[in-house]
């Protein structure tokens, strides 16, 4: 009931948006919602968001990253205040483990992840309640954040996460 802020990325190993190759390029959303993200029956139309473009990307191809992740996120990202550039950096499956992966965008955002482990348990009664939030997985699975934070001045505030269930780690096709 507090998962009112959320960072998404996609990472594009090939392929190719409105004709744009965005091969090996990655773009990240943050967002801050006034309800509950995922939850049946919130307002993610209320989310205000920014977009964050790999630095190394051309222009068309920063529009173009843009564009793919408002596709691919829907009404989370309706309200974009701003897109920034940054280098950016990402590892999926670090150290050959399924579920851990590494993500920066410049000093802007940081999220490192892990598979659940047995004694992520709450309640012995293990759901996943939210649905991811990205459309077009073809594989998803819930992880936990070992570090997951924002620092930038869009949003209004900022914020630094460890140990946190309720990530997802996934694939995607379109």
């Amino acid at each position: 009931m507090a998962g009112k802020q959320a960072v998404m990325a996609w990472h594009i190993d090939q392929g190719t948006w409105t004709s744009v190759d965005l091969s090996g390029l990655t773009v990240v959303a943050v967002v801050n919602a006034t309800d509950t993200l995922g939850m049946a029956g919130s307002e993610p139309s209320l989310a205000h968001s920014i977009l964050i473009v790999d630095e190394s990307a051309t222009i068309a191809q920063r529009t173009a990253l843009v564009n793919f992740a408002k596709d691919q996120a829907g009404t989370v990202l309706s309200h974009v205040m701003a897109v920034e550039v940054a280098p950016m950096k990402f590892e999926a499956n670090v150290g050959g483990h399924h579920g851990s992966s590494s993500l920066s965008a410049g000093n802007l955002v940081r999220v490192t992840t892990r598979s659940l482990n047995a004694g992520d348990e709450f309640c012995h009664n293990e759901d996943v309640y939210y649905p991811p939030l990205a459309a077009n997985l073809t594989h998803s699975m819930p992880a936990v954040a070992t570090e997951s934070g924002y620092h930038g001045n869009h949003l209004g505030m900022t914020w630094t996460e460890n140990e946190r269930r309720g990530v997802f780690v996934g694939t995607f096709a379109n």
